[in-house]
């Protein structure tokens, strides 16, 4: 999967105390192709659809109600209160003799939603980051002061609790049953304004929009905005299948959510109150070479291992340098990005299934991650 230059930042909606508002959006640039055409250049060729094409109805309207009727007991505006020093050259310029850092109050606005099993609140970690206070308010206006459970950054999620009876939950999506094409809602408090419901389609899958490249990133063209951040992305089972966290800047229509594969992964050991410890691979690779003619055995696609850690599960479940990996657990394999991709979502023990090509010749590996090693 080819990387695209994105440039990315959080989506929550920051206010400062003096009222001023500054929206963190998600940034991302990205020059597209022009289109072909014009200019002597070569006639296209029209587009025929088949004989019989079968249309499916878009689901009834009211359907989307009872959908929003259902699961917005669930979806919380989070309120976040922390400090921000201030450099001496930022103070009032009259006060020339202090020369003492100050703190300034700075407030945000955020999203979340509880969990099904353990009634924890799930959200992005750059919502909750560095807070000082936080209050968590549900669709019947009541509001609850939370605490951070924990957090990941790489990840970019976090768990929060409050003190309240137990909210009922919303159930995660399996990863296998997201479909593009498929509709989904968004929920949550753009620019402050709480139980907002946006809808469109999910546009696609695994987009690498450099914030990390283990986590494949959902695209929608549901409009999210500044506070959307931490609110729930959702199909039309109400069903969550990611976390809102970014948009684009400079186009209508993109917006990007941290998949439920992820949220499966991560949320549990966060709820815990443990560090989200990523799980072990432990093999070097790199992208098999753009000119098949360098390698001896050529392939266009998949990864080529370069080099193993000691005592690794790679190298313990026999992979070896040289071999390039094709396969894992059934999908293949296109680049790295792809890779780390697959192996994000899964947890230390997991069992995988490798797929690789050795001296031209494909070798089925069962490996089973392993847990960092500390220090």
């Amino acid at each position: 999967m080819p990387k695209s230059s994105f440039t990315v930042a959080a989506l929550s909606l920051i206010v400062g105390a003096a009222g001023g508002v500054a929206g963190a959006y998600g940034y991302l640039h990205q020059q597209a192709p022009e289109l072909a055409g014009g200019g002597g250049g070569p006639a296209v060729e029209p587009v025929v659809a088949p004989a019989k094409v079968e249309v499916l109805a878009p689901t009834r309207p009211d359907g989307v109600v009872q959908l929003v009727r259902n699961v917005r007991g669930a979806v919380v505006n989070i309120d976040v209160e922390s400090a921000r020093v201030m450099a001496p050259d930022t103070m009032d310029f009259f006060d020339e003799g202090n020369t003492r850092s100050r703190r300034q109050v700075v407030r945000g606005v955020g999203s979340g939603f509880v969990m099904e099993h353990d009634g924890l609140i799930a959200t992005n970690n750059h919502v909750v980051e560095g807070a000082k206070v936080l209050n968590v308010t549900f669709y019947d206006g009541k509001k609850y002061p939370a605490v951070v459970v924990g957090t990941d950054p790489s990840t970019d999620l976090a768990v929060v609790r409050i003190r309240a009876p137990r909210q009922a939950g919303l159930k995660l999506a399996t990863p296998e049953s997201l479909q593009v094409g498929e509709y989904v809602v968004a929920m949550g408090s753009p620019l402050g304004l709480q139980q907002t419901v946006t809808m469109g389609v999910l546009s696609a899958l695994d987009r690498d929009i450099g914030m990390d490249t283990r986590v494949g990133f959902l695209q929608t063209d549901a409009p999210i905005n500044p506070g959307n951040s931490g609110g729930p992305l959702m199909n039309l089972n109400g069903e969550v299948l990611g976390i809102n966290s970014a948009v684009a800047q400079s186009a209508q229509g993109i917006g990007f959510a941290i998949p439920v594969g992820t949220l499966r992964s991560v949320l549990p050991q966060l709820a815990a109150g443990v560090r989200a410890d990523k799980a072990w691979f432990g093999a070097r690779t790199s992208n098999v070479p753009g000119d098949p003619a360098r390698m001896t055995y050529p392939r266009r696609t998949g990864v080529l291992v370069t080099g193993l850690e000691q005592g690794s599960p790679a190298s313990q479940g026999g992979l070896q340098a040289g071999d390039v990996l094709v396969q894992v657990n059934g999908r293949p394999i296109e680049d790295s990005g792809t890779l780390m991709q697959v192996l994000a979502p899964l947890g230390a023990g997991s069992q995988v299934t490798l797929v690789v090509a050795r001296l031209g010749a494909a070798r089925t590996l069962a490996v089973t991650l392993g847990t960092p090693p500390r220090g």
